[in-house]
C-alpha cells in the first residue's frame, strides 16, 4: 500500500487535524526561533555598546 493510499485511507477529520497541527507547530516554530534571533542580536547590540563605553571610560581616565 502506497503512503498516498495510506493517508487517503485515514478518516478526513484525521487528515484536517494533522494538517493544521502540523501548520501550527511550523508557525510557533517560526515564532520562537525569529524571538531567540532577535534577542541575540540585541545582545550583541548591547555587548557592543557596553565595550565601546568601556573603551571610552578607560581612556577618560588617563
Amino acid at each position: 500500500m502506497s503512503l498516498y493510499a495510506r493517508w487517503m485511507a485515514l478518516p478526513l477529520k484525521v487528515r484536517i487535524y494533522i494538517g493544521v497541527s502540523t501548520m501550527g507547530v511550523a508557525v510557533l516554530g517560526d515564532y520562537v526561533t525569529s524571538r531567540i534571533a532577535s534577542e541575540m542580536e540585541a545582545r550583541k547590540e548591547l555587548d557592543e555598546l557596553e565595550k565601546r563605553r568601556l573603551a571610552t571610560t578607560t581612556t577618560n581616565e588617563k
